[in-house]
C-alpha cells in the first residue's frame, strides 16, 4: 500500500498537504532501525545484539518511530516540486505515538507545510560593481613580523662570567640511560630550567648547581620524553651537565631561520611576506562578500512564503536575551530595546524579519547560481573541510570522519555549505570588480569595520554563541 499524499491548502509560495503513511510500511522501517541499532544499544540484562524486538520497541520504539516518519516525509513525492531554503519541510505528526503497542501501529497522519520555490530573476551582474582590495606587504611588515617571531624564540649564549645555575637558565647536558631492550643510550641535549619539561621537583634541585656537575636518578619518565616506551616508568638516568648557558630571545639572523627550517633568512622572509599576502586577500574576500550581500539584498525584492520569515523569525526571537529577560513593566522592557538595539520593540522586530527575508532571497538566488552553473562538492573538498572541523575543534581527523560518518545529516550540511561558498564566490566574480592597493594596515582597518556592521546587522541584541554552543552535536 503506497503513501497517501492529499492537497490541504494550496498556493503559489505555500501549500499544506496531508499525508498518511500505511502502518505495515512505517512498521518495516521502524523495525530495521531498531535492528540496526541493537548492537550499540545497552539493556541490562541483554547483551549487545540480543536484545528481543519488544524491548528494543519498549525503550527505543518512539524515537524509531519518528525517524522512519522523518525519512518518508524526506523522501515525498511533493518534493520533487517544491523545496525550501533550508533544511527539510516543516510538519506536524497528527497521529498519537506515545503509548503505541509493536504489534498495533497505526497508519500515522501528518500535515506538511511545503514552501515553494519562488521564480528568481536574473541579475545582470556587470552591473553590480564591487571594491577589490589588492594587498601591498611592505619590507617594514615583514620585519615588525620577523622581530616578533625572534623575540617569542628563545635561544641561549654563553655567560659572560661562570655561575651557579639559576631559573630561566639553560642547561646543556650528555644523559645517559637504560632502553627496554637493556642497551645504554646516550642523548645530548638542552633544556630550560623553570620551564616545567621535566618533573617540577626534579628541576627544583637543580637550581645553584654548577658546571660538570654529575646527577644519577631514578625518575618517573614523563609523556613527553622522546622514548615513548619508557613513559610512566622509573627509570635510572645519568646525566652530566656540562654548560650553564644564558636564555635570549633570538636575533633576526640565520640562526633564527634555520631554527624554523629554512636554509637562509632571505627564504623565512619570503615565506613570511606569502603568508601575509594570503591573509591579506582572504581579508579582501570577506569585504567583498560583505558588500556583496548588502548590494544584492537590496535589489532582491521577490516575493516568498510569509510563513517562511515568520518560521525563521520565531526561531530567532526566542534566542533573544532580551525576550527572555524579566521586567518589571512594559516600559521597562521598551527601554531595554532601545538601550541595546537602538529601536523600540515592535521596530526591532519589524527590522529583524526584513533582515530574514533578504537572506532567505539571497539563499534562493544561490541555489538557482548551483542548479545553473552545476557546482557540486568534490570528495577532495569534503575531505579538506572535515580536517578544518577538526582542526577547529582540536580533535583528530580520525575523530572526525568518524562524527561525520555516524551523523550523515551533518555531512550533507558540510557540503550545502561548501556549494553555497562556490556559488557566492562564482557570482562575486561575475561582478565589475574596481580594484584598489592597500597597505595591510588600511585592510586591518577595513576588515574590523566590516566585522562592526556585522555584528551591529545581526548580533547586537541576540546572544552570542560559544564555541561549544556553535559545534554540531558530539563535537562540542
Amino acid at each position: 500500500m503506497g503513501i497517501d499524499i492529499r492537497l490541504l491548502k494550496g498556493g503559489t509560495m505555500e501549500r499544506k498537504y496531508q499525508m498518511t503513511i500505511p502502518r505495515d510500511r512505517l512498521r518495516l522501517s521502524m523495525i530495521e532501525r531498531l535492528e540496526r541499532q541493537a548492537q550499540k544499544k545497552k539493556v541490562p540484562g541483554f547483551r549487545p545484539g540480543k536484545i528481543p524486538l519488544p524491548v528494543l520497541f519498549r525503550d527505543y520504539g518512539e524515537e524509531a518511530l519518528r525517524h522512519a516518519i522523518h525519512e518518508f516525509v524526506s523522501h515525498a513525492s511533493f518534493l520533487e516540486t517544491s523545496e525550501t531554503a533550508s533544511g527539510p519541510l516543516s510538519y506536524e505528526i497528527v497521529t498519537p505515538l506515545k503509548g503505541l503497542d509493536l504489534d498495533a501501529i497505526p497508519d500515522v497522519e501528518i500535515h506538511v507545510q511545503a514552501f515553494l520555490a519562488p521564480e528568481v530573476p536574473d541579475v545582470d551582474w556587470s552591473a553590480l560593481s564591487l571594491l577589490h582590495y589588492i594587498p601591498i606587504i611592505s619590507e617594514e611588515e615583514v620585519d615588525k613580523v620577523m622581530e616578533k617571531i625572534a623575540s617569542e624564540n628563545l635561544t641561549s649564549i654563553p655567560l659572560a662570567e661562570k655561575r651557579p645555575a639559576k631559573k630561566g637558565d639553560t642547561l646543556v647536558y650528555i644523559m645517559t640511560f637504560e632502553e627496554p631492550q637493556g642497551q645504554v643510550r646516550q642523548v645530548e641535549g638542552a633544556f630550560q630550567l623553570g620551564s616545567e619539561s621535566l618533573p617540577i621537583d626534579f628541576e627544583a634541585t637543580l637550581e645553584g648547581i654548577e658546571e660538570g656537575h654529575v646527577l644519577e636518578e631514578r625518575l618517573r619518565v614523563p609523556k613527553t620524553f622522546p622514548e615513548r616506551s619508557l613513559a610512566g616508568k622509573k627509570v635510572l638516568f645519568k646525566i652530566i651537565f656540562t654548560e650553564i648557558r644564558e636564555t635570549v630571545p633570538h636575533q633576526v639572523d640565520l640562526a633564527l631561520a634555520k631554527s624554523k627550517g629554512f636554509e637562509t633568512l632571505e627564504a623565512m622572509r619570503e615565506h613570511i611576506r606569502q603568508i601575509l599576502v594570503r591573509k591579506g586577500e582572504e581579508s579582501s574576500d570577506f569585504l567583498k562578500k560583505g558588500e556583496f550581500s548588502r548590494k544584492i539584498k537590496a535589489l532582491l525584492t521577490f516575493e516568498i512564503a510569509p510563513s517562511m520569515i515568520s518560521e525563521r523569525f520565531q526561531i530567532m526571537w526566542e534566542k533573544l536575551p532580551l525576550t527572555k529577560a524579566s521586567y518589571a513593566n512594559a516600559e521597562e522592557r521598551e527601554q531595554a530595546f532601545l538601550e541595546h538595539t537602538g529601536l523600540l520593540e515592535e521596530a526591532y522586530r519589524e527590522s529583524l524579519k526584513d533582515r530574514l527575508a533578504a537572506g532567505i532571497r539571497l539563499e534562493f538566488l544561490l541555489k538557482k547560481i548551483e542548479k545553473e552553473q552545476q557546482i557540486a562538492v568534490s570528495k577532495e573538498e569534503l575531505v579538506n573541510a572535515i580536517k578544518g572541523v577538526a582542526h577547529n575543534f582540536e580533535i583528530s581527523e580520525n575523530q572526525a570522519v568518524d562524527f561525520f560518518r555516524k551523523n550523515q545529516q551533518e555531512l550533507k550540511n558540510l557540503a550545502h555549505s561548501i556549494i553555497e561558498e562556490k556559488a557566492m564566490h562564482w557570482v562575486i566574480s561575475q561582478c565589475a570588480l574596481i580594484t584598489k592597493e592597500v597597505s595591510t594596515e588600511e585592510l586591518e582597518k577595513a576588515r574590523q569595520k566590516e566585522e562592526e556592521i556585522r555584528v551591529s546587522l545581526h548580533a547586537n541584541a541576540l546572544e552570542k554563541k560559544t564555541e561549544e554552543e556553535s559545534a554540531p552535536e558530539g563535537l562540542a
